[in-house]
């Protein structure tokens, strides 16, 4: 299967890959908030067949470290660190509270209709 090998300064982080249909990141960040500043590295996935997300790490590094990511074509990867499986009612919630706070923060009245049974 195709993976990703990841290094930090040289050090192999993790070796990641998810075979079948599937979505495979490495995602390199910096955010820049109230003058803070934040660099991190997250290599994860999607098990398209499960809704599953995996990840693989997700750390912090400062400004100089190397980051290196390889794809590779290999039989052997790492086993996930974490593993999230989509919850439908979780999502749902998730979505709700998102609008409410949305809503809020635009100043705007929510009108909530009959709930659909079906």
């Amino acid at each position: 299967m195709r993976a990703f090998e990841v290094y930090l300064n040289n050090k192999r982080l993790c070796v990641a890959g998810i075979g079948g249909d599937s979505v495979l990141t490495a995602i390199i960040s910096q955010v820049i908030k109230k003058g803070k500043k934040e660099l991190r590295l997250h290599v994860g996935g999607l098990v398209s067949s499960t809704g599953e997300h995996w990840t693989w790490t997700n750390l912090g590094f400062k400004l100089g470290d190397e980051v290196r990511v390889t794809s590779v074509e290999t039989e052997r990867t790492n086993m996930p660190r974490k593993r999230i499986r989509e919850d439908p009612k979780r999502d749902i919630e998730f979505k709700k509270s998102y609008v409410r706070n949305l809503a809020k923060e635009l100043g705007w009245k929510i009108k909530a209709g009959p709930t659909n049974s079906n």
